[in-house]
């Protein structure tokens, strides 16, 4: 294969700053990004912890191999504006993808890269992978970055990790079924691995045919999961929506939206789907596996944290379900949902668009419904958006009217980034002496604040002195309608008077504190 250009690794190309212990290394574009960081070595053939820079507007390409790198792997954009440096895998020498763009078995911190696995050689199979790890107890973290085009998934590990946490990144076009099944196609894969803390939090996920989190099989733990604050449009679900197996201390699912999540439905006469959905143990009516979006292993010891999701079905996806009998089936397992306080309002089915999205996947649903099969095929697919739309049309921003599309933390659900709106029209009142009390009143350890909803909200409270200084101010999460019950410790309060604020979306509360 011609060479598109040679990338001479020099002193001559290369700007080394020192900043925080780490050499900064600017690699000039175009360059073969494997080929101008597996040629920095040191004397002996070992490699320094460097951050390696890659210029904004600049193409680098990964032709073959760039794998098992024994060392940290630290790539970051340029600072400054313009356009994200992209990285395209390329075949190698021999004509051959590799199956991933880059593999690594040392920490990993990557930040403000686009990632493009689809060949920049026309008519070949994109790259399976963009970022899987190899190595055992790393650190992975991802942080504004793009995830294109990948022919299964964009990044995993298949080993045991520490934290791997993927912040304000996007994943576009996973999977492309010209070249496998609607079994492949997933946002982040775990595997079989332990994993000590694995974050999710306001990403965007447009396009895929599987799992959003796939972690099975094996005695591999997730201990800590948050997935929150991530806006998810057209995902196929073909092997479900997040499927967890075996978990630990926490798992956290909160304020995220959904579009068309689980486009494929729970089709429960399809026995090869029912074969990934057997890890929650649970059955239908007729013993078989249950298809539900979110599963994992029954463990009474792990506290499950889901609040403040809600989804919505478009209207052309709505309008096949009805005329083909298809529903997107629940959400969680029912061990799930006796883990949790509120499991009517965890997830909300409500209506909402963006300002720009591709369409919904009917034609590929359409097809799956009339071969039931898993197969490859060239003729059906989502809606494959191309990098000019990712960077230019893509628009995941909405405006709201309601409560519901309210997170925890008093923003509008999902991806932070797109600077989504909500106004919340219903009226708002002062709760009054039946709806809001506390005993005992004086206190002096702890008292039980009692407070009767209207409607489900979220709930805070904040405790000022006399003058309005404030002393403590707290989320409570959300709750539903009706009466419920919160202990407040006295911790740093002194002996005295102070007011206890209760704060809803449509409600609001006050009351004397006394504490002896």
């Amino acid at each position: 294969m011609k060479t598109k250009f040679t990338f001479f690794l020099g002193v001559a190309l290369l700007s080394v700053i020192n900043m925080y212990a780490q050499t900064r290394v600017t690699i000039p574009a175009p360059a073969y990004l494997n080929e101008a960081i597996l040629g920095d070595t040191l004397p002996n053939g070992t490699h320094e912890d460097k951050i390696y820079v890659l210029k904004r507007g600049g193409t680098y390409y990964v032709r073959g191999a760039f794998e098992n790198l024994k060392f940290k792997l630290n790539l970051v954009a340029e600072t400054g504006t313009g356009a994200m440096p992209i990285v395209r895998a390329e075949l190698s020498d021999a004509g051959t993808q590799n199956w991933y763009m880059i593999a690594c078995q040392q920490d990993v911190s990557v930040d403000g890269i686009f990632f493009d696995a689809q060949s920049a050689n026309d008519g070949y199979s994109p790259a399976n992978w963009c970022f899987v790890n190899l190595g055992k107890n790393t650190n992975l973290s991802f942080t504004n970055c793009v995830f294109a085009n990948t022919g299964q998934g964009g990044v995993g590990t298949w080993n045991a990790a520490n934290v791997f946490r993927v912040n304000n990144c996007k994943f576009y076009n996973m999977g492309n079924i010209t070249f496998s099944d609607q079994g492949a196609g997933r946002m982040i894969e775990t595997r079989d691995s332990q994993v000590e803390k694995l974050i999710i939090t306001n990403n965007t996920m447009v396009n895929c045919y599987d799992r959003l989190v796939r972690h099975r099989n094996g005695a591999g733990v997730i201990k800590n999961m948050e997935f929150s604050n991530n806006t998810i449009i057209n995902h196929g679900g073909y092997f479900g929506f997040m499927e967890l197996g075996n978990v630990g201390d926490t798992i956290k699912i909160t304020n995220n939206l959904v579009i068309n999540g689980m486009s494929f439905g729970a089709d429960q006469s399809d026995a090869t789907r029912l074969t990934e959905f057997n890890m929650h143990t649970e059955k239908d009516a007729l013993g078989q596996n249950k298809i539900v979006w979110i599963g994992s292993v029954p463990n009474d010891t792990t506290k499950y944290i889901l609040s403040n999701n809600v989804y919505s079905v478009s209207s052309e996806l709505a309008t096949f379900y009805t005329a083909n009998n298809v529903n997107e089936g629940p959400i969680m397992t029912d061990f799930i949902k006796g883990k949790i306080s509120n499991p009517t309002t965890a997830w909300v089915k409500k209506s909402i668009s963006v300002t720009a999205a591709p369409a919904a996947m009917t034609d590929l649903v359409s097809w799956y419904y009339l071969t039931k099969k898993k197969g490859v095929t060239p003729l059906h697919d989502y809606t494959r958006m191309t990098i000019d739309y990712m960077l230019n049309t893509l628009n995941c921003k909405y405006n709201a009217d309601g409560a519901a599309f309210i997170g925890t933390n008093g923003k509008p659900v999902g991806d932070p980034n797109w600077g989504s709106s909500v106004i919340n029209s219903i009226q708002s009142h002062t709760m009054n002496k039946t709806d809001l009390v506390n005993y005992p009143n004086p206190f002096s350890d702890r008292t039980v604040l009692r407070f009767t909803l209207g409607v489900s909200s979220n709930v805070s409270i904040e405790i000022t002195d006399l003058t309005g200084k404030q002393i403590r101010k707290e989320n409570l999460g959300r709750y539903d309608s009706g009466t419920s019950s919160v202990v407040i410790d006295r911790n740093d309060l002194k002996s005295g008077m102070y007011l206890l604020k209760v704060n809803t979306e449509q409600e609001q509360g006050t009351l004397v504190l006394m504490v002896k």
